[in-house]
């Protein structure tokens, strides 16, 4: 895979698809920059990581009659009742679709970027603690979950884990299992 055509390739798509959606744009490019600067720090392929930043919430505007078209048959049934969640999948499949992405350490980082899941390598986990960590991101004061990133990625996993899942019980969002499971073996094994 050409990390860096692919790169190329997603951002213009990116920037195309959100051109209507500018606070939507606004957080990807965040999540990107975080990605960006934690990749440097840990010493990890900053093309990948940001490959991984600019595909999660691609089709974060698409109704879900979109999702359930462009995502694995095998997922629908686990998420058919969890439409805030379909974004993950229809990503996961867009970039094994349309970009030819086979690394499977970047579709687990889109396809569990909401859930989380067992066994996660340092690229999904990086993911999640952009998602939260992002400046735009105006509900809470993250600064000490990036701060923590730059030193101990499991801690700061943690630490963003339990922010998004406290956001999800505030917005009233119905939990996936996954994320349930995610969130106990986090506690039960504690994963810091």
């Amino acid at each position: 895979m050409d990390y860096l055509k692919t790169l190329s390739n997603v951002i213009h798509d990116v920037n195309h698809v959100m051109k209507s959606h500018p606070k939507r744009l606004l957080h990807i490019q965040g999540v990107a920059s975080c990605m960006e600067t934690f990749s440097k720090q840990h010493h990890l392929n900053v093309t990948k990581s940001l490959i991984i930043a600019y595909l999660h919430d691609i089709t974060k505007k698409e109704d879900d009659d979109w999702h359930l078209i462009h995502s694995n048959p095998r997922y629908l049934t686990i998420f058919e009742d969890y439409s805030y969640y379909l974004h993950a999948l229809s990503a996961c499949y867009i970039a094994k679709e349309k970009y030819n992405i086979e690394d499977q350490s970047i579709l687990d980082a889109l396809l569990y970027h909401c859930t989380g899941h067992d066994d996660l390598d340092i690229y999904a986990k990086l993911l999640i603690i952009s998602d939260v960590c992002e400046p735009s991101r105006k509900h809470h004061d993250t600064s000490l979950i990036f701060n923590v990133a730059l030193k101990d990625v499991e801690a700061a996993y943690k630490m963003a884990f339990e922010l998004k899942y406290q956001m999800h019980l505030k917005e009233n969002q119905k939990i996936h299992p996954w994320f349930k499971k995610a969130k106990e073996n986090i506690e039960e094994n504690h994963v810091i």
